[in-house]
């Protein structure tokens, strides 16, 4: 919350000493090349009582991990201050676990002591946004809501066995239990920086969560990210 607030504050400053700065765009389309580092985790939820143990112990042992979304971005001016947005991303999303401990009955000189374990979501996202610019000018402040249709392409587990010398050995494994068509919705304020009539750059915190379950199964999960996109576009 305190980031939210000082790039709220952050993008004010910059939109109100540029506001002023007016450029003769008429461009109706922008295509652009978009990265954004992610905070990503899930939620958990159950209505069985056989599962809420194993749901508690899960929200105590997993944690959050640092995911991505890049990809191509389309622009398209509706009016003065409404643009439509979609494109073609490729996201990683997921959560990874702390070290959970490993218990033997024996005494095993050279046995693994501890595992941990990262989950990654691999999706194609097409995205449907409508953006209003809150100010017009050479800066303009922006707010965006829309929603996503992600294609699962993979999912993967690696793992980090931890021995009693100190060693590690990583091992990864392809799951293939997400559904195939999910749905996500989307809020974000941003701002945009035109170089020139036809060159513009924008910074967009943004806030993703899934809208149905991720995986058909009696605890429903629900993944969801914060992050910040970074884009360079190119007006025609």
């Amino acid at each position: 919350m305190k980031f939210l607030s000082i790039t709220f504050a952050f993008f004010i400053l910059l939109s109100t000493n540029a506001q002023d700065i007016q450029l003769e765009n008429n461009k109706k389309l922008a295509l652009g090349l978009v990265f954004s580092p992610n905070y990503s985790f899930r939620t958990l939820s159950t209505t069985d009582e056989a599962f809420q143990d194993f749901t508690s112990y899960r929200d105590e042992t997993e944690t959050s991990k640092i995911g991505y979304t890049s990809g191509l971005s389309f622009l398209i001016s509706a009016s003065k201050r409404i643009t439509i947005e979609t494109g073609i991303l490729y996201s990683n999303k997921g959560e990874k676990t702390t070290n959970l401990g490993l218990i033997f009955q024996g005494p095993e000189p050279l046995a693994p002591i501890s595992v941990k374990r990262v989950y990654n979501y691999y999706y194609a996202e097409i995205p449907a946004k409508i953006n209003y610019k809150l100010t017009t000018g050479k800066a303009s402040l922006f707010v965006s809501v829309g929603g996503s249709t992600n294609i699962f392409l993979q999912q993967t587990t690696k793992s980090i066995i931890t021995y009693t010398d100190g060693s590690t050995q990583k091992n990864t494994s392809e799951g293939n239990d997400l559904s195939r068509i999910q749905f996500s919705g989307l809020a974000s304020l941003g701002i945009d920086y035109a170089f020139n009539d036809g060159l513009k750059m924008r910074i967009e915190p943004i806030y993703r969560r899934a809208l149905i379950p991720i995986i058909d199964a009696p605890i429903k999960q629900y993944t969801y990210s914060i992050g910040c996109n970074f884009g360079v576009y190119k007006m025609f």
